[in-house]
């Protein structure tokens, strides 16, 4: 299951679809007409993803859903609450630029949850979570303990950290840190990329009723794509970001699908 969810998710970036479509189009369209409209059609759909006025009409539900849910924070008791941050990947063995050392770093979308997370934990201390494993390019490093060593350089006793290092999917992600919480906890804040929140609060809410957890769920979104201003020619134009935007909106509208389904 895991390979294949794997295998889905590289046919959704940019070389993968291409290839999948152009595979598809030599296989099924041997005449020179149909090819032809196959083709256009192939261009007008990457046009299409690629722009930002489509990005944004997909994101924008998703990333809207939690839009005002932090003003939650206001009325909870630190002492029994804690804080899960969801990773997305690390990158190991980067070169630091002295005397040829190197060193890991998070990956910008990793980055930003983290650090969203630790600016709640500043308002009003609490555990936080973080949850990520072994990813197949990491060298066998959980991301997890990334996300750990950045928060001990930011200032964050050992002791408020808790390490959730063998999740490989969100559902995973979800199960081992309701695993670990304590049992006084009953607020739990889930901070994640505004895009992935919905989804997660959906696997949150299904396992801790699973688990028959009480749990009151804050979500806190972070790394937003949504951009709340009017619509400029430029978002006519096709660009990488948008196009990156597009997929990372399919992959959540198919999982949500996903959830309703079979969960």
């Amino acid at each position: 299951m895991l390979v294949l969810q794997k295998t889905l998710s590289s046919i959704l970036e940019l070389p993968g679809l291409f290839i999948f479509l152009i595979f598809v189009i030599t296989i099924f369209f041997r005449s020179r007409k149909k090819l032809k409209i196959a083709l256009m059609t192939l261009i007008f759909c990457f046009y299409l993803l690629s722009t930002g006025f489509f990005s944004q009409w997909l994101i924008a539900p998703l990333e809207q859903w939690f839009y005002f849910s932090y003003d939650e924070t206001r009325s909870i008791n630190p002492r029994e609450s804690a804080i899960v941050v969801l990773s997305s990947s690390h990158r190991v063995g980067v070169p630091t630029g002295y005397d040829g050392k190197v060193s890991d770093e998070l990956e910008k979308t990793t980055l930003i949850r983290l650090h969203k997370g630790y600016l709640l934990y500043r308002e009003q201390p609490m555990p936080i979570i973080v949850t990520g494993g072994v990813l197949w390019s990491s060298n066998e490093k959980p991301v997890a303990q990334t996300m750990a060593q950045t928060l001990l350089l930011w200032g964050v006793p050992e002791k408020d950290i808790v390490i959730e290092d063998r999740a490989m999917t969100t559902d995973q992600n979800v199960a081992n840190s309701l695993a670990l919480l304590d049992p006084s906890v009953t607020t739990l804040f889930i901070v994640t990329s505004a895009v992935h929140l919905p989804r997660a609060m959906l696997a949150f809410e299904t396992e801790a009723k699973r688990r028959a957890m009480p749990l009151r769920m804050i979500p806190i979104p972070t790394d937003f794509f949504f951009e709340n201003r009017e619509t400029i020619w430029l978002d006519f134009l096709p660009s990488s970001g948008a196009f990156t935007a597009t997929m990372s909106a399919v992959h959540e509208w198919l999982g949500l699908l996903f959830y309703k389904l079979f969960k």
